[in-house]
C-alpha cells in the first residue's frame, strides 16, 4: 500500500453502497484522510474511484450485494488480498429511496422483507464477513472500527415508514450489542444517525422537494443536509480520535432531534 498522510494513513476501509451519494462522500473523505478504500456496491464505482485517484487517494471497487453472504465474504477478502489488511468497515448500503410510504396496515409484506434483508441482515452479513480480518487488525495497539449508518427516524418516530424506521432502529440495537460483544477484541462499534440528506439519489426520487421546506424549518440549522455534512463524523469514528468511543449513535441532522 502506498505511503500517504492523514488521520487514517495506513488504514484500509470497506465502504458498502459507496458508488454514489452519501456512500461516495464517505469513501472520498476516508481516502482524503489517507485510507485505502474498497467500495462494495451493486453499481459500478468507477466514477467515485476515479475521483479518489485524481485527488491522490487509493481506492478499488467490487460489485457486491450486502444481502448475499457469499458476495460480502468475497468483498472483505478482496480488500485483504489487495491491501493486506482490513481496519474499518463502514456499513452504508441501505434501502430507502424506493420505499412506499404507507400506514402500518398497508405496508406490502414483500417490501417489508426487502427493507429488513438489506438494512439489517445486510449489516449482519458484512460484520460477519469482516470480523475475522478486523480481529487481526485490532490485535495491535489501535482498535479496528465498525461504523453503520442508521437514521434519526426511529428516534423521532416518523410515521408511514414503519418498516424503514424499524430497520434503522435495529441498526442502533445491533451497534450496542456488538459494542459489548466485541469490546474484548479491541473493536469499536458505532452508528451514524443521519437526518434526511439531499443526495443525488434522493433528489431523483421525486419525494424530496415536498419535504425539504418542512425538514429545514424543523432543524436548528435551517438548511438542507448534504452528504458532505455527514463525512466528518465518519472520519472521527474511523480515526484514533474515537478509540475510546463505542456503542454510540451519533446524530447528524442539523439539530432537529435531540437525545
Amino acid at each position: 500500500m502506498a505511503e500517504n498522510s492523514g488521520r487514517l494513513a495506513g488504514r484500509v476501509a470497506v465502504v458498502t453502497g459507496g458508488a454514489n451519494g452519501i456512500g461516495a462522500a464517505f469513501a472520498k473523505h476516508l481516502a482524503t484522510e489517507g485510507a485505502a478504500v474498497v467500495i462494495g456496491d451493486l453499481e459500478d464505482a468507477a466514477a467515485t474511484i476515479g475521483d479518489i485517484e485524481a485527488s491522490g487517494g487509493t481506492a478499488t471497487g467490487r460489485i457486491a450485494n450486502v444481502a448475499d453472504q457469499e458476495q460480502v465474504d468475497a468483498l472483505m477478502q478482496a480488500a485483504v488480498d489487495e491491501y493486506g489488511q482490513l481496519d474499518i468497515l463502514l456499513n452504508n448500503a441501505g434501502y430507502f429511496t424506493n420505499i412506499t410510504y404507507n400506514s402500518v396496515m398497508d405496508i406490502d409484506p414483500d417490501e417489508w422483507d426487502t427493507v429488513m434483508r438489506i438494512n439489517i441482515k445486510g449489516v449482519w452479513h458484512c460484520v460477519k464477513a469482516a470480523l475475522p480480518h478486523l480481529r487481526k487488525s485490532a490485535s495491535g495497539d489501535r482498535p479496528a472500527k465498525i461504523i453503520s449508518v442508521a437514521s434519526t427516524t426511529p428516534l423521532s418516530g416518523a410515521p408511514y415508514m414503519l418498516h424503514y424506521i424499524t430497520s434503522k432502529g435495529g441498526v442502533i440495537a445491533l451497534t450496542r450489542g456488538l459494542a459489548k460483544e466485541l469490546g474484548d477484541d479491541n473493536i469499536c462499534v458505532n452508528a451514524l444517525s443521519l437526518g434526511l440528506t439531499e443526495s443525488p439519489r434522493m433528489l431523483e426520487s421525486g419525494t424530496f422537494e415536498e419535504r425539504r421546506a418542512i425538514m429545514n424549518n424543523m432543524r436548528s440549522l435551517k438548511r438542507a443536509q448534504t452528504p458532505e455534512d455527514c463525512t466528518g463524523a465518519a472520519v472521527y469514528l474511523a480515526s484514533a480520535d474515537s478509540d475510546f468511543v463505542t456503542g454510540q449513535s451519533l446524530v447528524i441532522d442539523g439539530g432537529m432531534v435531540f437525545r
